[in-house]
């Protein structure tokens, strides 16, 4: 099942300036980037608790093209970010670590062309 942000654009999330690397860090921060967005779910989907993950999609071929830099990562792309219930109250929104993937053994990303 797939939702898709409609009202944010990602090209306008930019790093940080002026890379110290003494510091191992930026000089000039990051700007912070909030947004939010809803989807429908379907109306078959069944009471329980899920994950939810975010993916960054190829518009050629709207698959999963990118991997962030964060360690909760699942193989093809989608970094979870937290656990959800549908009819159903999850006991945390913490996702275990031991579900996540080796984000550098991955070798399904790939860009469609024409």
């Amino acid at each position: 099942m797939h939702g898709e942000f409609r009202t944010t654009d990602i090209r306008n999330w930019l790093p940080g300036d002026d890379w110290d690397p003494a510091q191992g860090q930026y000089a000039i921060p990051a700007a912070v980037v909030s947004f939010q967005d809803s989807f429908l779910l379907p109306g078959d989907l069944k009471t329980g608790e899920y994950s939810l993950a975010l993916a960054i999609l190829d518009p050629g071929g709207n698959l999963p093209c990118a991997r962030l830099a964060i360690r909760n990562y699942r193989n093809g792309g989608y970094h979870p970010i937290g656990m959800v219930g549908v009819g159903y109250a999850p006991t945390t929104a913490e996702i275990p670590s031991l579900s996540f993937d080796d984000l550098e053994a991955d070798g399904s990303l790939h860009y469609l062309c024409c």
